[in-house]
């Protein structure tokens, strides 16, 4: 049987070191939002990657390129060009006919 989660479990401090991401400095407005989305893009990808169903090349390099974004170094004293942005291969929309949205 499962242990079931305490109070503090859900702590973003928390699912981040579970999920295994390094973060620190939480309590500032520009860390807490880049720290929730890394723990989103972890926690779609950990899903995913745990399912059944048969995923195509593209979907797989997609969910590495998410864990890639979501672990790679975050910017000390604002931009840092040398690990920042990860190089990955951009998620561009479709516009609905099987090409690319125009305006991305």
């Amino acid at each position: 049987m499962t242990e079931q989660p305490k109070r503090g479990d859900f702590k973003l401090k928390n699912v981040l070191a579970r999920l295994g991401c390094h973060a620190e400095r939480f309590h500032t407005s520009g860390n807490d939002a880049n720290y929730t989305l890394r723990a989103l893009l972890l926690l779609v990808a950990e899903k995913f990657s745990r399912s059944t169903e048969e995923m195509t090349e593209l979907q797989v390099k997609r969910l590495s390129n998410m864990r890639a974004f979501a672990l790679s170094p975050i910017p000390v004293d604002g931009y840092n060009s040398r690990c920042w942005p990860p190089t990955i291969s951009p998620i561009r929309p479709s516009d609905g006919r099987g090409g690319q949205h125009p305006l991305l």
